[in-house]
């Protein structure tokens, strides 16, 4: 689980230090971020509760409320499947727009 935040820790970094910098896959990075972020953190919390076990899912630990929150970012802004195609567009940007259409 530490390993997990930590990975995304330092995903984190690398978008900001891109961002920051101005970087050309600054977008990407973020959206690599978001993605990554949201299915780890989610993975991290399940194992929580699962490491708990009954207790994990009572109201007076709290950690059912961090995998409900959790479970929220895989589909804030955008869903994972959107984040993974704007990933290839951006990875591929000639190509992968032919196939989805333009964008409004």
């Amino acid at each position: 689980m530490a390993t997990k935040l930590a990975a995304v820790r330092a995903l984190i970094n690398e978008a900001i230090r891109a961002v920051d910098a101005g970087a050309p896959d600054a977008e990407a990075l973020c959206v690599m971020v978001k993605m990554y972020a949201s299915e780890e953190i989610f993975k991290v919390c399940q194992h929580a509760v699962e490491l708990h076990g009954g207790n994990g899912i009572m109201l007076e630990f709290g950690i059912e409320k961090l995998l409900r929150d959790a479970s929220l970012f895989l589909h804030r802004d955008a869903t994972v499947d959107i984040s993974r195609f704007k990933i290839v567009k951006a990875m591929f940007p000639q190509t992968a727009g032919i196939y989805a259409g333009p964008e409004k």
